[in-house]
């Protein structure tokens, strides 16, 4: 098997489920801005992609880690043929193990994880939350009553929805503020990291606006057959005017008319926010983080992670 770098004008990660987490421009932004190593590759075999690697390193005192990076959903291997799982799954390890001490992933809801087995993989089961194609058709009829409730209240209040050439940062730090939890990428990185996505048309940014200013935003990743609801921000002072609601409604409406088959809303253990993604009639769909340790230092590294974080064994 060969391993070669995706090129620019990829179009196979259009079709899988998490490409857009691998294509070269998202990668290599996120290369740059986090100071890591790597890039997203394609092992092929017989000339043919079989699977897309997004690897990315950083090196600490003790070991060399690719662990998922921040912001990505989707983070490790994605496959394009799924009768080689195992044998690629074998190649991909060797891979690593040349470039990194510890390795976490998460895989995508469609990965079947039975590849994995035999490799040394400890699995943790997760949960994203989703909208296919018979949900996004039925997208307005499956709402909530309160919702329903809340958009009216949103329209009748006047709340615009625009699309936007970057994200509002004060916005992206307040929805974490109210939490007292620091926002994952300071606004100015994000703001960066969005005008590079953005000018390669991988993300589009809607904001909700009352009297000409913006009190709730949300940022979609759209590669494909696939969108992803990425980033988000709003003024909790402003919830009860249903903007939060209105916003999203019309971005649902926005997507399904880009000819999407998956609308993943990522992400659903913060159950308030997994609660009003629900409310729209997202469905639950189980995927799996995976951790591997290649070696001595991979194995410290984890167990000072475990303790740094507080994390089960």
């Amino acid at each position: 098997m060969e391993i070669t770098k995706i090129p620019a004008d990829d179009i196979l990660t259009e079709k899988v489920w998490g490409g857009v987490f691998f294509h070269p421009l998202f990668v290599d932004t996120a290369r740059e801005i986090f100071n890591l190593a790597g890039e997203s590759l394609f092992i092929e075999k017989g000339g043919d992609p079989v699977c897309a690697v997004n690897l990315l390193v950083r090196n600490h005192s003790i070991a060399r880690s690719a662990a998922i990076p921040l912001l990505f959903q989707y983070y490790g291997v994605i496959f394009f043929q799924k009768d080689l799982r195992p044998e690629v799954m074998r190649r991909i390890e060797a891979h690593i193990a040349e470039k990194c001490d510890y390795a976490m992933f998460s895989f995508p809801p469609d990965f079947h994880h039975e590849a994995l087995s035999g490799g040394g993989w400890e699995l943790g089961k997760q949960i994203t939350l989703a909208l296919r194609n018979d949900d996004l058709h039925a997208w307005g009829r499956d709402f909530r009553d309160d919702v329903k409730n809340k958009i009216r209240k949103a329209r009748k209040e006047s709340v615009q929805i625009e699309e936007v050439d970057a994200a509002p940062d004060d916005l992206w730090a307040r929805a974490y503020q109210r939490r007292r939890l620091v926002p994952p990428v300071a606004p100015s990185i994000l703001r960066q990291w969005c005008q590079r996505l953005s000018a390669g048309s991988l993300l589009k940014i809607f904001v909700a606006k009352i009297d000409g200013s913006p009190v709730a935003f949300r940022g979609e990743l759209i590669h494909g057959d696939f969108a992803y609801d990425w980033i988000a921000g709003s003024s909790p002072e402003f919830h009860a005017t249903g903007s939060n609601q209105l916003l999203m409604a019309e971005i649902g409406s926005r997507m399904i008319e880009t000819g999407i088959r998956t609308w993943d809303l990522v992400g659903g253990s913060v159950k308030s926010i997994r609660d009003f993604k629900k409310s729209f009639g997202a469905q639950d769909y189980i995927h799996y983080h995976g951790k591997i340790c290649f070696n001595l230092k991979g194995k410290l590294f984890s167990i000072l992670r475990k303790i740094k974080y507080g994390l089960q064994s």
